[in-house]
C-alpha cells in the first residue's frame, strides 16, 4: 500500500541535484574568469616585469660574447665564401672592361710578366701616339690672347678676326664671358645650351636657342654639320670660329661629324674630357679617331689643364683628365716648332684656390 506522506527531502533533493547541474557550468565559467583575470593581473605587474628585468640582464650578459663567439666562428668562413665566389667574375668584368686585351690579365694571374710587359708597352705606344696629335706649334705672325674669364671659362684663341662674322659657342651655363669677349670683336656668337631656360646675359650681339648639340639634327638637337649648313658662307677662308665645352659629349659630335664639315672653322677653342679613360681601349680608339680627324684641317697652338680635376698616368704616361685646347686652321695659317711651356703667361688656373697643373712643352 502506497503513502502520499513521504518526505520532503524525497522531492527536494532530486530538484537541487538538476538545478545545480544547470547552475555549476555557469559559476565554474564565472570563476574561472576572475581566476584568470587575477593571473592575468599578476602577471602583467609582478611576472612579466621580474621576466623582463631577467630577460634584459641576460642580454646585456650573454649577447655580447654570444656574437663575439658567432663572429670568430663564422665570419672568416663566410668571407672566404664571399670572396670565392664574387671576386673572380668581378675581376674578369674589370678585365673586359679596362685592359686593353683579356688575355693580358690573364697573363698576370698566370705570372707571365714577359706577356703583360708587351701589353704595357702597346698601350703606352698607343697612348703616347694619341698625345702627340696634340703636340703644340708656334703660330706665325699671329699673337695669342685670353678671351672671357680671369679662371675658368677664359680661353686662349688666335687674336685674328679678319673675316670671321659667326662664333658658334657651345655649353654656356651661367658664363658668358667669352662669348661677350668675341662679341665685342664684331662677331656674331651663336649660343647653344639646353641646360638652361634662359641666358645668363642679355645681349644683342648673343642669339641663344635651348638646344642640345649632338650627333644629328632635329627639333631639340643641332649638329655640327646642321650649324655650318646655316652660317658656313662656303668662302675660301672660313668665317665661323667654335667654342665647344659639352662636358665629353665632343668626342660623339666629332666623330660623327662629316669630314668636309671639320675643317670649316678658322679656330677651334674648348675642353676635352675624359682622358681618365685612356686605359679603355674602345674610348682610346674614338679619341685618336677624333684628333687625327681634327689634326687633319688643324694645328694645336696651346694647350692648359683644368685644375678642378686631376691627373692621370697610364703605362707610364701622364696626362690631366680635362684641357682645354686651341687649334688653329692649316689652311689660315703657318706654324714653327715652338719651346714654349705651359701654362703660360696668358694662363690662368680655373680654380684660383689651387696651383695650376704644370704641363712643360706637352710633347710625348
Amino acid at each position: 500500500m502506497h503513502s502520499n506522506n513521504r518526505p520532503r527531502s524525497f522531492f527536494v533533493g532530486p530538484a537541487l541535484g538538476r538545478l545545480s547541474a544547470k547552475i555549476a557550468p555557469l559559476v565554474q565559467t564565472e570563476l574561472a574568469g576572475i581566476l584568470i583575470a587575477e593571473l592575468e593581473r599578476h602577471f602583467n605587474e609582478r611576472v612579466l616585469s621580474e621576466l623582463q628585468k631577467r630577460v634584459e640582464a641576460i642580454i646585456d650578459r650573454e649577447l655580447p660574447r654570444r656574437i663575439e663567439a658567432i663572429i670568430d666562428r663564422e665570419l672568416p668562413g663566410r668571407i672566404e665564401a664571399v670572396i670565392d665566389r664574387v671576386l673572380p667574375g668581378h675581376v674578369e668584368a674589370i678585365i673586359d672592361r679596362v685592359l686593353p686585351t683579356k688575355q693580358s690579365l690573364k697573363a698576370i694571374a698566370g705570372n707571365q710578366p714577359s706577356i703583360t710587359y708587351i701589353d704595357q708597352l702597346e698601350m703606352q705606344t698607343r697612348v703616347r701616339l694619341m698625345m702627340r696629335l696634340l703636340k703644340p706649334m708656334r703660330i706665325k705672325n699671329f699673337e695669342k690672347y685670353r678671351f672671357g674669364s680671369a679662371n675658368d671659362g677664359g680661353y686662349i684663341c688666335v687674336d685674328d678676326f679678319d673675316g670671321i662674322d659667326t662664333a658658334l659657342s657651345f655649353g654656356i651655363e651661367n658664363n658668358a664671358e667669352w662669348d661677350v669677349a668675341i662679341a665685342q670683336r664684331g662677331v656674331l656668337v651663336y649660343q647653344f645650351d639646353h641646360t638652361i631656360d634662359a641666358p645668363p646675359v642679355n645681349d644683342d650681339r648673343l642669339i641663344w636657342e635651348k638646344k642640345k648639340i649632338g650627333t644629328q639634327y632635329d627639333e631639340k638637337h643641332e649638329s655640327l654639320a646642321s650649324l655650318l649648313e646655316r652660317f658656313d658662307r662656303k668662302h675660301l677662308k672660313p668665317n665661323v670660329m667654335l667654342k665647344i665645352d659639352i662636358e665629353h659629349d665632343e668626342w660623339p659630335v666629332f666623330d660623327a661629324t662629316p669630314p668636309e664639315y671639320i675643317g670649316r672653322f678658322s679656330q677651334i677653342v674648348g675642353e676635352f674630357h675624359g682622358f681618365d679613360f685612356m686605359a679603355d681601349p674602345s674610348w682610346l680608339e674614338r679619341a685618336t679617331r677624333v684628333l687625327s680627324k681634327i689634326r687633319e684641317h688643324y694645328i694645336v697652338t696651346h694647350v692648359h689643364a683644368n685644375n678642378h680635376c686631376g691627373i692621370v698616368e697610364v703605362a707610364g704616361v701622364t696626362t690631366p683628365y680635362v684641357l682645354e685646347i686651341t687649334f688653329a686652321n692649316r689652311n689660315m695659317y703657318q706654324f714653327d716648332e715652338t719651346d714654349e711651356l705651359f701654362p703660360g703667361d696668358l694662363d690662368a688656373p680655373c680654380d684660383p684656390s689651387k696651383p695650376d697643373i704644370y704641363l712643360g712643352s706637352f710633347k710625348y
